[in-house]
């Protein structure tokens, strides 16, 4: 799960390596977790939780939404961006049964072409 160490490092705090609460529960067990709080589940483990939300959409069961991070791609603060863009461009602001690879969410900066911005 995505860990609240990666806000720390954005505030200059001092961080603290530790083992998420849930870290030997089985994917499943994280996702009712995070469902049960109403909060998204942020994971590397992309290919066993890619799975588990399969089979629950294909057993119309919900879940808060999941965000795939590929790991040790992106540094904090480029990781803490992408969040933030994919948290305000959601439609409705709803990840609720959501699967989304965080990777899907880079920041595209203006670029000028014949004297036009364009903004993506």
């Amino acid at each position: 799960m995505f860990e609240v160490r990666v806000l720390d490092r954005l505030a200059d705090r001092p961080t603290h390596r530790h083992r998420p609460p849930l870290a030997n529960h089985s994917d499943e067990e994280q996702l009712s977790f995070a469902l049960a709080r109403n909060r998204v589940l942020a994971t590397c483990n992309i290919c066993d939780v890619a799975r588990v939300h399969h089979d629950w959409s294909a057993a119309g069961r919900d879940h808060a939404g999941v965000i795939l991070i590929r790991q040790q791609k992106w540094g904090p603060r480029e990781l803490a961006r992408r969040i933030i863009r994919l948290f305000t461009n959601v439609p409705g602001q709803d990840m609720r049964n959501r699967l989304e690879f965080i990777g899907n969410w880079q920041i595209v900066r203006a670029q000028w072409w014949d004297g036009v911005s364009v903004q993506q």
